[in-house]
C-alpha cells in the first residue's frame, strides 16, 4: 500500500456529503473472492476511509460490508495512512444516509429517546420472514433483538429500506439494512 498519496496541506476537499468519525468493523471483498478485515475511521454516505491491509489497487472496484451500514459497491479512490479511501456507488445511498443519521443520533444519546419500546434479547428463537415482493420470498430468520415495535433479524434475505415484510404473520417494514440481515418496524397491516 502506498502512503505517498496521503492527504497534504494542499489537498482540496471536494466531498459533498458530511463525514462522521466512526469506527465500524468491515469486510472488504475483492474481485478474486478473497475477504479482508478492516475498520472505518471516517464515513459518509458517499465514501469511507478504512484501515486495512487488503492488497488493493488504485481504482479497483470492490464490495465493502460495513457493520450498521450494510453492503456497498465501492471504488478505491485513494490511499491513506494505514489504509484506503473508497467512493461508494450511488446505489443504496438513501439507505446509507438513513443508517448514518441513526448512528449519529445513537452516538449523541438521542436514539434511545426515539424508541417507543425497550428492546430485549430473546432466548434463541427463529421465525419465518417473508419479503412481500412479486413473488414473495421467504427464509428463516434469527431474532437478534425484539420489542413491541420491531425487531432485528439475522437472515440471508436482502431487502431495502421501506420494503414490506412479514415476520411470521406480523406485517412490518424494513427500517435499517445490516450486513447480516435487517431491522423491521411492525405495521398495522
Amino acid at each position: 500500500m502506498r502512503s505517498d498519496d496521503a492527504y497534504s496541506p494542499f489537498h482540496v476537499d471536494r466531498r459533498r456529503a458530511e463525514r462522521l468519525p466512526l469506527a465500524l468493523s468491515c469486510r472488504i471483498l475483492l474481485g478474486d473472492g478473497s475477504a479482508h478485515a478492516g475498520e472505518t475511521f471516517c464515513v459518509s454516505a458517499d465514501g469511507a476511509a478504512i484501515r486495512t491491509t487488503a492488497p488493493v489497487l488504485d481504482g479497483e472496484i470492490l464490495n465493502v460490508a460495513i457493520s450498521d451500514l450494510g453492503l456497498a459497491r465501492a471504488r478505491v479512490a485513494r490511499f491513506v495512512e494505514d489504509g484506503i479511501g473508497v467512493a461508494f456507488e450511488r446505489d443504496g445511498r438513501d439507505a446509507r444516509v438513513a443508517a448514518l443519521i441513526w448512528l449519529e443520533e445513537r452516538l449523541e444519546g438521542r436514539r434511545a429517546e426515539l424508541r417507543a419500546h425497550p428492546r430485549s434479547l430473546p432466548p434463541p428463537a427463529s421465525a419465518l420472514v417473508t419479503l412481500l415482493d412479486d413473488p414473495p420470498t421467504s427464509a428463516p430468520a434469527a431474532l437478534a433483538d425484539v420489542s413491541l415495535g420491531g425487531a432485528r433479524l439475522v437472515t440471508e434475505l436482502k431487502a431495502g429500506i421501506g420494503a414490506p415484510v412479514r415476520l411470521g404473520s406480523l406485517p412490518a417494514r424494513v427500517v435499517r439494512v445490516l450486513p447480516d440481515g435487517f431491522a423491521i418496524a411492525f405495521t398495522r397491516a
